[in-house]
């Protein structure tokens, strides 16, 4: 068979002729143990606890990223635009392959359980490195070719952004992490079709017929034709800004991913008192958040690579239906149960400025915002007292009961937001011209400008009154009051 073909729901077939040595490579790394566990890893998280279709995985993302990767350098190249080597290429495409592979159970939440845990992209180039089967396949492919494999995996690191950066502008890095790249491209279409919305849909073909090659101040840049009409541009950039507003910040989801950090936090405070994890916790699990407790110690990679998203619902299954030995595991059971059954979840402390009578969730002043964020940060450690379901009166730290969600979001960056960490998308004018796309269009440039700053309250719903009553004697704002009633 000279050809493999993944069907896939929103590119169709992506496929790979085996007869290219390029591809050959890249169908050996898709069939490795590590890019076949991001089967098992959601790519939203728990969002299907809202979306009951969002079930696709970090793995067909990671397809549709390579694809996509793959079609734009081709056209590009065909144009004679794109000054690169067929290794090159091949480069860009084994790392946008990759790009997620070092993603934990439940994706960018699992990032935030404890202040130690490293970024994905810090776990995707360990993994790449390591003693890994992808490791392997690059270094027999160089080896096969005669290629310096260093120089290969360096390349890569290059591409994801990891410091430290030789090359500062480099093109695939455009393709795998710029504002106008295929990760974007791909996920806004996945995520959109398997949570049933329509916010992420935009014209694809359309936007990569469009895209050209060039050179801006000595370097080669990835740009978009606005002979082909700005609709396509405009529409992808209003798609990311939508989807963040609806699905990727939509209130239900951050509460269920507030409250998934919270089971970590129990866990870990049930390990400082009692020296150890409730019993049943699966041993790679146990292994993996013991090393994390140790100061400047990275977990194994061994450890990380036995977890996905299995192995944290067994956990917290495991968790919800235990007989409390303890006040703290009575917490976490709670906890656990909340996630595990989909119980009323955390709730959202309503906000209103003094002088103004709508009450809201959302803390837009940025002056209370900090305020609020201060305030909760300096008495994390208050001990209050709560009622446990069993009746029982619990004395639990603040911090394990309430989360203060801190959120800024741009769906376009402009460049005085994000100095020296990003380009803008460029496009090229009819008259040849070429213009960061802020300058052109004014959609655009509108968006860029609505820089979104709010933070949001949640709240364990057994601690709402105390937590209420604490805030009601202890904090206080010239702008903003406690709103009578909670959501």
């Amino acid at each position: 068979m000279s050809h493999k073909i993944f069907r896939d729901a929103i590119h169709n077939m992506i496929p790979l002729n085996l007869e290219v040595e390029g591809d050959s490579l890249l169908l050996d790394l898709i069939d490795t143990p590590q890019m076949q566990r991001l089967r098992r890893i959601r790519q939203l998280g728990p969002a299907c606890l809202i979306y009951p279709t969002a079930e696709h995985s970090r793995f067909s993302h990671s397809l549709g990223v390579m694809h996509l990767t793959g079609r734009i350098l081709s056209a590009l190249s065909q144009e004679g635009a794109l000054d690169l080597t067929p290794m090159a290429m091949l480069q860009i495409k084994v790392a946008a392959l990759l790009h997620d592979v070092g993603h934990g159970p439940f994706s960018h939440v699992f990032e935030h359980i404890h202040p130690q845990m490293p970024r994905h992209e810090i776990w995707s180039w360990n993994i790449v490195t390591g003693k890994t089967h992808i490791h392997r396949a690059i270094v027999n492919y160089c080896q096969r070719l005669q290629v310096d494999s260093a120089i290969f995996l360096e390349g890569i690191r290059q591409i994801w952004h990891i410091p430290p950066l030789t090359v500062p502008h480099l093109f695939g890095r455009q393709l795998i992490a710029s504002q106008l790249d295929a990760d974007r491209m791909d996920y806004l279409l996945r995520d959109a079709y398997f949570t049933g919305v329509a916010y992420g849909r935009y014209d694809l073909e359309w936007l990569l017929h469009s895209l050209k090659v060039r050179t801006i101040h000595g370097e080669q840049k990835l740009c978009f034709d606005m002979s082909k009409g700005p609709t396509a541009l405009e529409s992808y950039i209003w798609a990311r800004d939508h989807m963040y507003r609806q699905v990727y910040d939509h209130k239900t989801v951050r509460a269920f991913e507030v409250l998934l950090i919270h089971i970590f936090y129990t866990l870990f405070e049930c390990h400082r008192l009692e020296k150890t994890f409730p019993f049943g916790v699966p041993l790679e699990l146990k292994i993996f958040l013991e090393s994390l407790l140790i100061s400047n110690h990275l977990p194994a990679l061994d450890h990380f690579l036995a977890l996905d998203d299995s192995v944290l619902e067994y956990t917290i299954g495991h968790l919800a239906a235990l007989s409390p030995q303890s006040a703290i595991q009575t917490l976490l059971i709670w906890k656990c149960r909340l996630f595990r059954e989909r119980r009323p979840v955390y709730r959202r402390l309503l906000w209103r400025e003094k002088g103004d009578g709508e009450p809201s969730d959302l803390i837009l002043d940025s002056e209370a915002a900090q305020a609020v964020i201060d305030f909760f940060r300096a008495t994390r450690g208050h001990l209050l007292s709560i009622q446990a379901p069993d009746g029982s009166f619990l004395e639990v730290p603040l911090g394990l009961l309430v989360w203060v969600d801190r959120l800024e979001r741009a769906s376009y960056a402009h460049l005085q937001y994000t100095a020296g960490q990003t380009d803008p998308i460029y496009v090229v004018e009819a008259s040849g011209r070429v213009r960061p796309a802020e300058h052109v269009l004014e959609r655009i440039d509108f968006l860029g400008r609505s820089h979104r700053r709010q933070i949001r309250v949640f709240v364990d719903p057994l601690a709402q009154e105390a937590v209420i009553d604490f805030i009601r004697q202890k904090f206080y704002h010239p702008h903003i009051l406690l709103n009578v009633s909670e959501k």
